[in-house]
């Protein structure tokens, strides 16, 4: 099985494509055409059209959770794809709050997207905390186990504008990508941890060797024991690749480049990674 994996939005731009603060990756298999998340705004489909992504031919999409910048194209990709599958968490739909100079302000799924997921027939939209196989080789993690005792949400998210009822974001969700003896985890945020989403595929897995992380890790906010224990962890995982995008912080992802050296990068719109068994 040959996959490829390309990021059509992302915090950092590539050649001649756009950026923006969100994500959104195309995986491309033998078979299936399947996109995780949706980025934010405009820059979604416009680096799609530039890479040749036809977005009319998605068979699936995939939600890592409800936030604005994951969610915010939803509409537009079901316009295209009236008869597209859905997986989600179903807590996706849950309104959601941060916090900005002490005040309340929406960063959930945007109405738009909400109205156009309750529309989908209800064999279309598939809400599960399960792991589960979406397609040849490709997996829904399900509800990741929280087991490390230094890994938070990375941040204050709350799930009413009174700030009362705080999020802890168990619908955050990654790929798990099996190709030959080799695994991918491509993950959105990674509210639940770093290591957390990857010792629970290794775990799903636990006869196939973890080979790449790809995805926001959502470190930005780590505080400094946090850092350094998620850096410490990931050394022991003799990882072939790590891909860095999205809501890492920079500052961060640099410590974790010094750290763990060259097979670290960071990730683009338009970055490519090809796999095959």
């Amino acid at each position: 099985m040959s996959t490829t994996l390309t990021i059509l939005s992302d915090n950092l731009p590539g050649d001649k494509l756009q950026s923006e603060h969100g994500f959104a990756v195309h995986v491309q298999t033998s078979s299936t055409s399947v996109l995780f998340d949706t980025g934010q705004g405009a820059v979604f489909s416009a680096n799609a059209r530039s890479l040749g992504i036809d977005l009319e031919s998605l068979d699936l999409l995939v939600l890592s959770h409800g936030h604005y910048d994951h969610t915010g194209n939803v509409a537009q990709v079901l316009a295209y794809n009236p008869g597209i599958h859905v997986h989600c968490h179903p807590a996706v739909l849950l309104s959601r709050y941060g916090v900005r100079h002490g005040k309340a302000f929406p960063i959930g799924i945007p109405d738009a997207s909400r109205a156009a997921l309750l529309s989908l027939p209800a064999d279309q939209l598939h809400r599960s905390a399960q792991f589960h196989r979406l397609t040849e080789g490709v997996y829904f993690s399900g509800t990741i186990p929280r087991v490390t005792s230094f890994e938070d949400t990375g941040g204050n998210f709350f799930l009413d504008s009174t700030l009362f009822h705080q999020d802890t974001l168990h619908d955050d969700m990654a790929l798990y990508i099996v190709h030959g003896d080799a695994l991918t985890v491509v993950t959105g945020c990674c509210h639940s941890g770093i290591v957390n989403t990857v010792t629970h595929a290794m775990s799903c897995f636990p006869n196939v060797r973890l080979h790449t992380v790809l995805g926001g890790l959502h470190l930005l906010n780590a505080s400094q024991e946090r850092l350094e224990r998620t850096i410490h962890a990931l050394a022991q995982l003799n990882l072939t690749a790590l891909v860095l995008c999205h809501c890492t912080g920079s500052a961060q992802g640099n410590a974790v480049k010094r750290a763990l050296g060259d097979i670290v990068s960071l990730g683009h719109t338009g970055l490519q990674l090809d796999f095959t068994a």
